[in-house]
């Protein structure tokens, strides 16, 4: 059985700023895991949370996956084939990197927090996944 999907159509956003936002959230995941695996001494639940949404979004294989077609050297929009109830993921995981920032200004982390250009293509993406899920047409990023 096929899962229904949307698609999201992003217009604007940095590749370049695109792929910092990734790399750091890799980061940020790679020393959650190592929080998890008891190297570090934190009492916050805050990686656990993280890495439950990570994992059940990126590797649970229940095909939630998205499927990209991304911008070729022009620039042109990034469309995103999501399932039904992604745009929900994707505002769950927009707060949980709000609070990973906080968490790693409070000094509990090796990762920097993400700078602000970051977390408004963030909101943005997250944002532009709920509004075209309910039939809105795309805005440009911003920023």
């Amino acid at each position: 059985m096929t899962a229904q999907t949307f698609t999201v159509e992003l217009v604007g956003g940095s590749a370049r700023l695109c792929e910092f936002s990734v790399e750091r959230t890799h980061d940020l995941t790679r020393e959650f895991r190592l929080a998890r695996t008891g190297v570090t001494h934190d009492a916050s639940d805050l990686p656990d949370r993280f890495l439950a949404l990570v994992d059940r979004l990126w590797s649970s294989g229940d095909g939630r996956e998205a499927l990209v077609d991304l911008p070729d050297a022009d620039g042109d929009a990034v469309h995103l084939r999501l399932p039904v109830g992604a745009e929900h993921d994707a505002l769950a995981l927009a707060t949980l990197l709000d609070e990973a920032d906080e968490y790693c200004r409070a000094g509990a982390t090796l990762t920097m927090p993400r700078p602000p250009e970051v977390v408004r293509l963030r909101w943005w993406q997250a944002t532009e996944a709920v509004r075209q899920r309910h039939g809105l047409a795309p805005t440009p990023f911003p920023g």
